[in-house]
């Protein structure tokens, strides 16, 4: 029979009979149900936008010394990110230059080519597959 401790004494854990296990069961698979991971949740894919002054994105910042922070009434300080530039500076590189010239050289004919930032794929909005950003 499985103990628990409670306020420095020992004492029996109550035994649930089957039909209290069932319940427990059937309330935990209903508690699933009703979570909704679909992509309608608002909360799990929620949609930044860089233009909107509703909103703020945290980036590199831990959840929970926020909320510690945000309780105590403590004063947050925000820096905004660099600019991004167009191209990464290890795109400018000559060895990335080269290898990307070779691989390009050296793919099958119909092979996709590999992506830049600028040309990753997309969904088509036609249902036909995919297509790259630069033929928007």
């Amino acid at each position: 029979m499985p103990e628990e401790i409670r306020g420095g004494r020992q004492s029996a854990a109550p035994e649930l009979t089957p039909r209290e296990i069932a319940t427990q069961a059937r309330i935990k698979e209903l508690r699933m149900r009703l979570l909704d991971l679909t992509n309608a949740n608002r909360l799990l894919n929620y949609k930044f936008s860089d233009r909107s002054r509703r909103q703020i994105r945290l980036v590199d910042e831990r959840p929970d010394a926020l909320m510690e922070h945000l309780e105590d009434d403590k004063r947050l300080t925000f820096k905004p990110l660099p600019e991004l530039t167009d191209e990464p500076k290890d795109e400018q590189e000559e060895t990335f230059v080269v290898a990307l010239e070779q691989a390009t050289r050296s793919r099958p004919a119909g092979s996709p080519i590999a992506a830049r930032p600028s040309h990753r794929p997309v969904p088509s909005t036609s249902g036909q597959g995919w297509r790259s950003r630069a033929g928007r």
